[in-house]
């Protein structure tokens, strides 16, 4: 697009774009919400961890991708932990 009509036309597109997401903002509107029960304390916490967990052990796409991203967390940090040898070069 640049090349063929110039780079305002390409800022005029990139503009437009942005005027139709948020003239379609605007259509969607308001959205109600619900307001949540909200419990202080220690009690709240424990309740709320253990909610949580419930939650992530009862959905399955939820659970694989949480312990997909901590695998690939835990081996590819494994590299930053190593100490390299005076002398030796750890890469």
């Amino acid at each position: 697009m640049i090349a063929y009509l110039g780079l305002q036309y390409a800022y005029l597109f990139n503009a437009a774009s942005f005027l139709a997401v948020i003239f379609a903002l605007l259509v969607i509107g308001p959205i109600t919400q619900e307001k949540a029960l909200v419990i202080k304390g220690a009690k709240a916490s424990l309740e709320s961890i253990r909610e949580g967990i419930h939650f992530v052990t009862n959905q399955p796409i939820i659970l694989s991708s949480m312990i997909l991203d901590f695998i690939a967390t835990f081996f590819s940090s494994a590299t930053t932990l190593l100490l390299s040898w005076p002398g030796t070069s750890c890469m």
